[in-house]
C-alpha cells in the first residue's frame, strides 16, 4: 500500500500531534509531504491555479547517466542487447 506521503513527514506529523500542533494550510507553504511528486502527471495535466499549492519549480536539465560499462578483473566488457 502506497500512501504516498513520506515516512519523514508522518513521523513529524506524529510527534507534532503528540504536542497538540497543527500545520497551517499546505496551499500557502509546502511541508513537503512528499504527495505532490506522486501527482505530478495528474498535475501537468491541470492548471496550477486549479490546485492552489505553491508552484513547483523546475530543476535544471541533468545530463543523462552514462551506463556503467561492465569490467571483470580490468577488461571492459561489451554489453549486447
Amino acid at each position: 500500500i502506497d500512501i504516498a506521503v513520506t515516512k519523514k513527514f508522518l513521523t513529524q506529523d506524529y510527534l507534532m500531534s503528540q504536542e497538540q500542533e497543527t500545520r497551517i494550510d499546505c496551499r500557502h507553504h509546502c511541508f513537503a509531504c512528499g504527495i505532490l511528486p506522486k501527482l505530478k502527471d495528474l498535475r501537468r495535466e491541470t492548471a496550477d491555479s486549479a490546485w492552489e499549492c505553491p508552484t513547483v519549480p523546475t530543476r535544471p536539465h541533468h545530463k543523462p547517466r552514462q551506463e556503467r560499462v561492465p569490467e571483470v578483473a580490468g577488461i571492459r566488457l561489451t554489453v549486447i542487447q
